[in-house]
């Protein structure tokens, strides 16, 4: 991975003197993957539980008056952690063991202040794959679940959470004038997983992973008042996605179409051609749509690497005249680079549509390299690109792309967000 840091994350939870709930929550807490971190539990019941709870040497046990309010409670755990990185934990919930690793990226490799999980992510939509495609989001109202906010410590020592009767949480993320992401990782989180199961120990690892999968199959019945995010302060990273197109004129306007109705809010979308035709009038004038022609002889890596060297986005997305995309692609492929904390994601398997069979296939790479993506999904970091550029290839520029940098190349999930159209064209590795 290109960003080493790791800086000391700790876990804030407050808490009311439910021991059970405490050990699960500490449980959850000592599986996650990421190596530094603490957790300071601030206890405001009538019964003080430090002896009854083990001693772990990064859990830290504080009992607190009850009558302090939620804000002071808050502050005063983070007066007493030692991270540069703020997380809430809750008692009430269940946090995957990746949970600590992927939020810390998102501040680490964002350069934001403020993230959270995106409340929407968790209520994924029951419609088809083709009515999603054409719909079109006009959403741009941000919610954040408060038990999953993450945040900068120097942020937080300008900012303290506001010592007010309630919502103290939305407060700090409304008007502290942070700039704030809402990431997707909806699958590293369930909310109030103990309220109907407070009692039980989950001791067993097999019991309570068993448990989990149970609860996440099922609806959450307990969802509190998610906080909402004003436009000004969600954090949009810009993205540009690259076209490289031969003859394209008869795919072209697909391409553009797919573009469009992309539900992103900053993006662009550089169109850069080869061949005897020119495509420059199916192009419409558009802010978000530029074009740019080169000579004949061009290899495909050579007009990638003009791509990324005019492309204003931090992110680079492969964009392919023939497939498509589903109107929330975008959102998702930033949201994965992101959260899963990578050098370049994308789909390792896809559905591919061909008009010889007639059918839909999920297909995936014989070949099983480490870190294969499938080059119409790939996204990565601006930044990965400038130091390792395309070699002038006519074909497998990605992957020589992918294993010169050595990127840390983690692909995700989201297979229906993609259809690979294969018409005359064919495709060795499928």
């Amino acid at each position: 991975m290109m960003n080493q840091y790791r800086p000391l994350v700790s876990c804030i939870m407050v808490t009311g003197s439910n021991l059970q709930m405490i050990r699960n929550s500490i449980s959850y807490f000592l599986d996650q993957n990421y190596p530094y971190k603490e957790l300071i539990i601030i206890d405001d019941g009538h019964t003080c539980l430090k002896d009854k709870i083990q001693s772990y040497p990064h859990v830290h046990y504080f009992h607190l008056d009850s009558a302090a309010s939620s804000a002071s409670k808050r502050n005063f755990g983070i007066f007493q952690s030692q991270g540069e990185i703020i997380m809430h934990w809750n008692d009430e919930d269940w946090y995957a063991p990746d949970w600590v690793y992927r939020q810390s990226n998102t501040l680490i490799f964002t350069q934001i202040h403020i993230c959270g999980l995106h409340t929407a992510s968790a209520k994924r939509s029951d419609e088809s794959y083709y009515q999603r495609l054409y719909g079109k989001s006009k959403t741009r109202i941000y919610s954040m679940a408060p038990s999953t906010l993450c945040y900068l410590r120097s942020f937080w020592d300008k900012y303290p959470i506001k010592d007010i009767l309630n919502m103290e949480d939305a407060d700090f993320v409304r008007n502290s004038g942070g700039l704030v992401y809402c990431h997707t990782y909806s699958a590293g989180y369930l909310e109030a997983f103990h309220k109907a199961d407070k009692n039980i120990s989950f001791e067993d690892k097999e019991e309570r992973a068993e448990m989990i999968n149970r609860r996440k199959a099922s609806q959450q019945p307990y969802q509190r008042p998610s906080i909402h995010v004003r436009n000004e302060y969600a954090w949009i990273i810009p993205v540009t996605c690259i076209l490289c197109t031969h003859n394209g004129e008869e795919h072209l306007p697909h391409a553009i179409e797919n573009l469009l109705y992309q539900d992103y809010l900053d993006i662009e979308l550089l169109i850069i051609e080869t061949g005897t035709s020119c495509c420059s009038q199916l192009i419409p004038y558009h802010k978000k749509i530029s074009y740019i022609s080169y000579v004949p002889s061009a290899t495909i890596g050579e007009m990638k690497n003009i791509a990324c060297e005019k492309a204003h986005g931090q992110i680079i997305l492969h964009w392919d005249e023939q497939d498509t995309y589903s109107f929330d692609w975008i959102t998702h492929q930033v949201s994965s680079l992101i959260s899963l904390g990578a050098d370049a994601s994308g789909l390792d398997k896809f559905i591919v549509h061909t008009k010889d069979v007639g059918k839909t296939l999920m297909v995936k790479d014989p070949i099983n390299k480490k870190g294969w993506v499938y080059g119409a999904t790939l996204v990565y970091w601006k930044q990965l690109w400038k130091m390792f550029k395309f070699k002038a290839l006519q074909m497998g520029e990605d992957d020589d792309f992918l294993n010169r940098s050595k990127a840390f190349v983690y692909p995700h999930d989201y297979t229906k967000g993609f259809i690979a159209n294969i018409g005359e064209r064919g495709q060795s590795h499928l």
